[in-house]
């Protein structure tokens, strides 16, 4: 069988946790995200901008520069191409894990 291939950008722990919340949502906002997963806001900020730089994570809304006023909603989703390298993550670290029983 051979090796999984791992995903480089969702190696980043929080980067796939926001990917595998959005998974199971249409739209999830930040502030919501921020949360539900209990990160620090510059992490998770750092992580959504990496994410949707990759294709893997759209938004709408206010900018993501704006997240911090509470009076504007910055809403996220999973892309085609994010679900895609979710769903291709998830089965290489289930074929991971079970390659080292």
């Amino acid at each position: 069988m051979p090796e999984p291939q791992l995903d480089p950008i969702l190696q980043e722990p929080i980067r796939l946790r926001v990917c595998g919340l959005l998974r199971r949502a249409d739209e999830v906002e930040f502030r919501a995200l921020l949360d539900t997963l209990n990160v620090p806001a510059g992490p998770l900020l750092a992580a959504v901008k990496a994410l949707i730089d990759a294709s893997y994570v759209g938004s709408s809304g206010a900018a993501l520069d704006q997240v911090s006023d509470r009076r504007k909603a910055v809403w996220l989703s999973l892309t085609p191409t994010g679900r895609s390298g979710f769903d291709r993550q998830v089965e290489a670290l289930r074929r991971t894990a079970r390659s080292a029983f």
